[in-house]
């Protein structure tokens, strides 16, 4: 068996690699291919068959690949590179047990650094392809020296893991940044949305000219927003709130024509507008224009006035900031049909629990806690590159666990995980019979 196994490792893997597209096809090619270089040896198929101990190691090596690729998220290019890694393992299988049952095997420690470099990775930037071009490399020095000697997968592992090493800094650098942007999006929505509601409560309370209408609604309402954002003084807070409701009382004294308390009155908010203009990004003289206009508007009394809408500011989103959204299910938290004691236990989810997440186009995808927001409680997940997979809140992980597309618990190791789903198969197998 062994020397069958040898004499066929270095042959091209494009039978293993097609039968990694489908599920279930892998050991039936194993023991076609070993068959036929039985055969090709001088060999009758007819005449003999494998042992028992062969038989389980080609099942075990034929899971453990298929489980990986129907947990991980491993594009077709990699099909080739895992299909090379198919003799080499069978043969591990057959002389080594520790392959399954040690977590340091070097052989399993070479399968988790490919995993690792090949899981999600597209090739689109340079060292996305160093990456592939790296993992490859390790699986042809596996197939070429490999002869018994487990070294070899200690070696290879040795010197991809060096570059995957600058891979999982760059993913903290990246996962670092992400939880900023993420949090600057929450604050910034926090802050429209009270801005919005403070200028929805003042439009509602009276009937307002243009000039005055439109002063809330577009400098005002921004100057709330940079407020609540960058400044964290409650009495600057309180100031930018407070100009709101003195526009309101300068409209209202210029409508019943009290001009002097008018003239009065505006001179005391001269330098609150002012600013407010400025946070817009205006220079004094265009602030000081600004400002000029909407005196022009409030020294004529019988000025047309009437009720005032004006749209939210989240109706105005970037199609970025509407990318975001797109993360997160509909419906919000009240709405949605989730299990309350599922939603505890994802409550009790911790920064770097790992998981597995099925995306919109079917794929499984490991993710991680990156980070549990402080203003909303989601949860930020990423991938192992440090990618945004999601960003749902406790309800929302707990209807996705409801249909199936999320699984907690997920093995941190590739290898483990591929083991833990090959155990649940054969659990399920035995349970059937």
């Amino acid at each position: 068996m062994l020397s069958v196994v040898s004499l066929l490792q270095s042959e091209p893997p494009d039978a293993f690699a097609r039968a990694l597209a489908g599920p279930g096809r892998l050991g039936s090619a194993i023991r076609d291919h070993l068959s036929e270089g039985a055969r090709r040896i001088g060999v009758d198929p007819e005449q003999t068959r494998f042992s028992d101990e062969e038989e389980d190691a080609i099942d075990l090596v034929a899971l453990l690949f298929d489980s990986l690729f129907r947990t991980s998220s491993l594009q077709d290019r990699a099909r080739r590179l895992y299909g090379r890694l198919v003799l080499p393992y069978v043969k591990v299988a057959l002389t080594d047990d520790g392959l399954f049952v040690q977590r340091e095997h070097p052989a399993r420690k070479l399968l988790d650094a490919i995993t690792e470099a090949c899981e999600g990775n597209q090739a689109s930037t340079p060292q996305e392809r160093e990456l592939l071009d790296r993992a490859a490399a390790a699986s042809q020095r596996v197939v070429a020296e490999y002869n018994e000697d487990i070294a070899v997968f200690e070696l290879a592992h040795a010197e991809l893991d060096a570059l995957l090493g600058q891979q999982r800094r760059r993913s903290a650098l990246q996962e670092e940044r992400l939880v900023k942007a993420t949090l600057g999006r929450e604050r910034l929505d926090q802050a429209r949305e009270t801005a919005d509601e403070a200028l929805m409560e003042r439009l509602r309370k009276v009937r307002l000219t243009q000039a005055v209408a439109d002063f809330l609604a577009m400098p005002w309402r921004h100057h709330m927003v940079q407020t609540l954002l960058r400044d964290e003084d409650p009495a600057r807070r309180e100031e930018a709130l407070a100009l709101g409701d003195a526009l309101l009382k300068a409209d209202r004294l210029a409508a019943e024509n009290r001009g002097r308390e008018l003239a009065d009155h505006l001179l005391e908010i001269e330098p609150l507008v002012l600013r407010c203009l400025a946070s817009s990004g205006l220079d004094d003289s265009a602030a000081r224009h600004g400002l000029a206009g909407l005196v022009r508007a409030l020294a004529t009394p019988d000025g047309p006035r009437r009720a005032q809408t004006a749209r939210p500011l989240a109706a105005g989103e970037t199609v970025e900031s509407s990318e975001e959204h797109k993360l997160w299910l509909a419906g919000g938290t009240a709405t949605i049909g989730h299990d309350p004691e599922i939603t505890e236990r994802m409550r009790a989810l911790e920064i770097g629990d790992w998981m597995r997440v099925t995306d919109v186009h079917g794929e499984i995808v490991a993710a991680k806690v990156a980070w549990i927001s402080p203003m909303t409680s989601r949860f930020l997940l990423v991938n192992r590159r440090g990618l945004r997979v999601l960003v749902a809140s406790a309800e929302e992980l707990a209807l996705m666990h409801k249909d199936g597309r999320l699984v907690v618990g997920s093995e941190r190791s590739a290898f483990d995980e591929a083991m833990r789903r090959v155990r649940e198969r054969l659990d399920s197998a035995a349970a059937a019979d």
